[in-house]
């Protein structure tokens, strides 16, 4: 591999735009209880939870601080707030299940739906986003029914029909969740790709025909490098030597080419000590 800079300068600004359809789950009618006195103690407790809903939700919170390193992890107070708010809305859209034994109706589902997004676009992975469903849920039913309005209701033998429709409702859930986090990751990955793409194109093209407003990335010091690689790399490992770049080499974008990555990288450190840094991905790099 070899590498060649040239002075460059941003001048473009490229936002890929794309609306994302909404996930959509059905939660079909549950089977009514047994009897009537028992239904009715159910949608009484509902109710009398519906209060507790926030106090219910930081119980869950902290248990996902607990036993998921990821939520451990977050120490923004406005993220931990957001994380609070999606769980208190999961335990009202369960309440209202408990009420009624109707489907969730799409105004419950969507803050989930919502904070599912929010998730994919603050880097939480979604294996630590749908254990933290897991667990709340679980935390949800301990909750429910060890509390005095459960235990006041006699309400045992409700607890298997209950717990089918909790684990009815925790699978439903956890797989819209999952749809809307997923469909919001790909919409992510190919707006952050066009963009990158985009962008670079511009830089190797010259000087525009008209004055552009640059991409912030590219405000301060910057060069083009150009990285050539053998002929016969993947996809992947094309990738690969782009991550390289960017967490290595001072990338602030990235795109690959036939056989060769383009960077523009951020030459604030000094020339020479940018090209020593880059000289040393050459020879260290399994890939380049």
């Amino acid at each position: 591999m070899s590498i060649s800079t040239k002075d460059g300068a941003g001048n473009d600004k490229v936002a890929a735009a794309g609306t994302a359809a909404a996930a959509v789950v059905r939660l079909d009618r549950i089977e009514p209880l047994g009897g009537t006195s028992a239904a009715r103690l159910v949608r009484e407790v509902a109710a009398q939870l519906v209060d507790q809903a926030d106090e219910i939700a930081a119980t869950m919170v902290h248990a996902y601080e607990l036993e998921i390193p990821a939520y451990a992890a977050m120490t923004d107070e406005a993220l931990r707030d957001d994380v609070h708010a999606v769980s208190s809305a999961m335990v009202r859209c369960w309440l209202a299940v408990m009420s009624t034994g109707e489907a969730v109706t799409p105004e419950l589902l969507e803050p989930m739906l919502e904070g599912a997004r929010r998730r994919a676009a603050q880097g939480v992975e979604l294996h630590s986003m749908l254990r933290a469903y897991r667990v709340g849920i679980r935390v949800m039913w301990s909750e429910i029914t060890g509390s005095p309005s459960w235990r006041r209701g006699a309400l045992d033998g409700a607890v298997g029909q209950v717990a089918t429709w909790a684990l009815d409702f925790a699978d439903k859930i956890s797989t819209a969740v999952a749809g809307a986090y997923l469909e919001q990751s790909e919409h992510l990955a190919r707006e952050r790709e066009h963009r990158r793409s985009a962008l670079l194109n511009v830089i190797l093209s010259g000087p525009a025909a008209e004055p552009m407003d640059p991409p912030p990335e590219l405000d301060g010091r910057h060069v083009i490098a150009v990285v050539r690689v053998a002929p016969d790399l993947t996809l992947l490992e094309l990738e690969r030597t782009g991550q390289l770049l960017e967490e290595r080499g001072g990338a602030l974008l990235w795109t690959v080419r036939h056989r060769s990555v383009v960077a523009a990288v951020d030459c604030g450190v000094g020339r020479e000590r940018l090209a020593r840094r880059l000289a040393r991905l050459v020879h260290e790099s399994p890939i380049v």
